[in-house]
């Protein structure tokens, strides 16, 4: 099996795309978020593992499931690793406690905040790995990104700007120099579903089958993970706009104003009068560039790790 890694600005919809790949009989999930990134060169992984990892919210801490994953782990990290050796590990340790499905191709592994390292994860596991990048209009990002961890204000807006905008960089980068890695929008894959789940298939070389139309997790239907507690029988489209209402118009006509150009690329329609952002969007841009610089670097040396 080769992996695909799934990634994104947090709380842009990789875990719907995760959903829409767990039924697939040729995908094997791991259930987690892994952050592997930053726990593979501690002196104890395992411990780095199971405390910065989200597994742990899948089950309880010193249940059985939770105890032969630890065992299962310290029998193959016995110390620092380099990033593959990390997520090859977590792979084979999950195959065996979660077998994949007869004739598996792809093991998927998702953890959004690993697009800043796409590029060393994609070297270091060669050709076949692939990487998939879920786009999502700022707007919605932030409403959702406030409602879980209660950032607002003129100030949270202009670090959740510069952080989009760094994240926008380095996908315009890596659409330029990883064929090896798909971008998708968000809205695309609520409102036109079929045809992006095809193109995605065929990216990873799985076999058209209908269930990745239909959002699941174990094989059962997935209502989602909304931060704003709802849930929907397969793909529903109410939270492309509810931004409208969550979010505070100064808000977001300042985020406009900084990130109006990059939302224009996209194909997100403005709905305020934001203009050029002026200095504020310039200085925005050279943080976010500084910001992008230093993620290739970092990735450039995990990949030589």
């Amino acid at each position: 099996m080769h992996p695909c890694f799934v990634c994104g600005v947090a709380r842009s919809g990789t875990s719907l795309l995760k959903g829409l790949l767990d039924g697939h009989p040729q995908v094997m999930l791991l259930p987690g978020e892994s952050f592997a990134a930053d726990w593979h060169d501690a002196a104890d992984p395992v411990a780095g593992f199971l405390a910065g990892s989200n597994f742990t919210k899948f089950f309880e801490p010193g249940s059985g499931i939770y105890l032969a994953l630890e065992q299962k782990l310290r029998a193959r990290l016995t110390g620092p690793t380099d990033l593959r050796g990390a997520l090859i590990a977590l792979y084979e340790a999950g195959a065996e406690l979660w077998p994949p499905p007869p004739g598996s191709r792809v093991w998927v592994e998702k953890t959004p905040r690993h697009l800043r390292v796409l590029p060393a994860l994609l070297s270091t596991f060669g050709d076949r790995a692939r990487g998939v990048v879920v786009v999502r209009d700022p707007r919605g990002t932030m409403s959702s990104q406030q409602k879980r961890w209660s950032r607002g204000g003129a100030a949270a807006v202009r670090t959740f700007a510069r952080r989009w905008a760094t994240a926008d960089r380095l996908v315009a980068q890596y659409q330029a120099e990883l064929p090896a890695a798909l971008v998708v929008r968000y809205e695309d894959l609520v409102l036109d579903t079929e045809p992006h789940m095809r193109r995605i298939a065929d990216a990873l070389g799985l076999d058209w089958d209908p269930i990745l139309v239909t959002p699941t997790r174990g094989g059962e239907p997935w209502g989602g993970n909304s931060s704003f507690g709802d849930k929907a029988a397969g793909i529903s489209d109410h939270s492309l706009r509810r931004w409208e209402q969550s979010l505070d118009p100064a808000d977001v006509a300042l985020l406009e104003s900084l990130l109006g150009k990059r939302m224009a690329a996209w194909g997100y329609e403005l709905s305020t009068d934001a203009g050029g952002g002026g200095l504020r969007r310039l200085a925005m841009e050279a943080n976010a560039a500084r910001h992008a610089r230093r993620e290739r670097k970092r990735a450039r040396g995990l990949g030589r790790g």
